[in-house]
């Protein structure tokens, strides 16, 4: 790896004597705290090989403390940085047209951030899978010749998309995100981060009656959309669905995929859903974009302050109020061994974002009123385990120090627009072993696999499926419209086309299940 001459931020311009020594106390104190955070690592593997969990819990804590509590006020922790600001103003904001006009829509289907890392492999999905025969649909992004090298890809692939449409728009460019989504029946989007990129796309579509896909992880700009838009979208017909990649399918769709097991087995009675259990297997590698937007959330959160006055996660769409369905969570704070499937088990990265989706189908799809939510990521035995777990205490450490983050982002970590290879892709996989529990102490075991890259690759495949939905199909959603989850919206429409085209799944009683 080569090495910067100096590290940012460094006394190259003129100051005064006091200046500078500010500058000097400062570097002292950042290296005192990385000094710090060094021995808090240490702390944590010893506690690891102890196998005492909540040593290594609060040794995290403190690292984020050591952070957060120096001089320097640059160098507190990204999850102190969260901000809090009033919601978006809708003033002069009316729906123009209703998604039942289909006066002027071009395209049935248009990829927004075609020539981004996952937005190419959705392009070249579409092109494998349909071509130019099943359906209308463009490609749309900022620049003519990057849209251009795309198509000139998806011709070596299907020579009748020679002439496939091209729309610009920029997420900048107002007027061409309004021109852009009045022309489709759906937009599909990989351009994010979409806290930073999307807001306006989800408003226009809202208003215009079209429906939205993205393949967003963060939870905040997903309620924010509940808390702004699900009104206007409801007025207007439009499906804005965030989340519609490997951030949330997989879990969203198996949980719905349990409930209909057992309302189709049901010894009839009030029999619901109220424990569910999933454990993940998979190769995971991630792509510049997804790093940039994690870095973008761990620096720059903010918390908008809802219209509602609670989390819009829970806006029941049948009263426009709070619903009184809870849900808990019970996942592995660090390691532990789950004899169910004979292997350790820890916490996984994107359980949030997860956990989130599942609690705003819940409120919509009305599963139980109490669902307990557990999830963790398997590891074949204890020192992957605790390899892993250490990467993932490092790796958090130095993203919240912005000397290393600025090294990592500089020197280390794939820039956006960068991804896995193709290799790397081709051995993928995520496999999901879930259990579920009902309240007459039921369950059964369930298994979804996805044979190839879900990071990226069926990332793409999931986006356009979930967008194929609502284009084609829309009318056999049986909702109004609104801002929803893919479990509450797509459902079962969703695992029916997915598993026409390489997902797998497989649903059993338990041999101890009590009927």
């Amino acid at each position: 790896m080569r090495m910067p001459n100096s590290l940012p931020n460094v006394s190259k311009h003129p100051t005064s004597s006091k200046c500078s020594k500010k500058r000097v106390r400062s570097t002292l104190q950042t290296a005192s705290s990385m000094q710090n955070v060094s021995m808090l690592v240490v702390d944590s593997a010893a506690a690891l090989l102890r196998h005492d969990n909540m040593s290594v819990f609060f040794s995290v804590v403190r690292i984020l403390q050591t952070q957060s509590s120096g001089d320097d006020k640059r160098a507190k922790s990204a999850f102190q940085k969260k901000r809090i600001q009033a919601p978006a103003s809708l003033d002069g904001v009316k729906v123009v047209k209703k998604a039942s006009d289909e006066t002027g829509r071009d395209y049935d289907l248009i990829l927004f951030g075609a020539t981004g890392f996952t937005g190419r492999l959705a392009a070249l999905y579409i092109a494998k899978t349909y071509g130019n025969k099943s359906f209308r649909w463009a490609i749309a992004g900022r620049r003519m010749d990057a849209l251009t090298a795309i198509r000139d890809e998806l011709v070596a692939i299907d020579a009748s998309l020679k002439d496939l449409p091209i729309v610009i728009a920029d997420s900048n460019d107002h007027a061409a995100v309004d021109r852009m989504v009045a022309s489709t029946k759906c937009v599909i989007t990989t351009s994010g981060p979409f806290a930073r990129y999307g807001k306006y796309l989800v408003q226009s579509c809202a208003v215009h009656g079209t429906h939205y896909c993205d393949i967003t992880g963060e939870t905040d700009f997903v309620r924010e959309m509940v808390d702004t838009y699900d009104d206007l979208a409801r007025e207007s017909g439009a499906f804005i669905i965030s989340s519609c990649g490997n951030d949330c399918v997989p879990w969203d769709l198996l949980l719905l995929e349990c409930v209909n097991h057992f309302n189709k087995n049901s010894a009839g009675g009030d029999e619901k859903v109220v424990k569910f259990d999933c454990f993940i297997e998979g190769s995971f590698e991630p792509s510049g974009g997804t790093l940039e937007t994690a870095i973008g959330i761990f620096n720059e959160r903010t918390q908008i302050k809802t219209r509602l006055g609670f989390d819009p996660m829970l806006k029941d769409p049948r009263t426009g109020q709070k619903n009184s369905l809870k849900m808990t969570q019970k996942h592995p704070m660090f390691l532990s061994y789950e004899p169910r499937i004979k292997k350790w088990i820890g916490p996984f990265v994107m359980t949030a974002v997860n956990a989130s989706c599942l609690k705003r189908s819940n409120t919509v799809n009305q599963y139980t009123d109490k669902l307990q939510y557990r999830e963790g990521i398997v590891f074949p035995n204890f020192g992957s385990a605790f390899v892993n777990m250490m990467g993932l205490i490092v790796f958090a450490t130095a993203l919240s120090i912005p000397p290393l983050q600025w090294l990592l982002r500089k020197f280390v970590l794939p820039a956006p627009g960068q991804g896995p290879s193709t290799k790397t892709m081709d051995a993928g996989f995520l496999q999901l072993t879930a259990y579920a529990t009902t309240n007459t102490k039921r369950e059964c075991k369930a298994v979804m696999y996805f044979p190839t890259d879900t990071g990226y690759r069926d990332t793409a495949r999931m986006l356009v499926e979930a967008g194929l939905v609502l284009a084609l199909q829309g009318k056999d959603v049986g909702r109004a419209g609104g801002v929803y989850s893919p479990a509450s919206c797509q459902g079962s429409l969703l695992t029916e086309r997915l598993l026409k085209n390489g997902t797998s799944l497989n649903i059993v009683d338990s041999p101890a299940s009590k009927k």
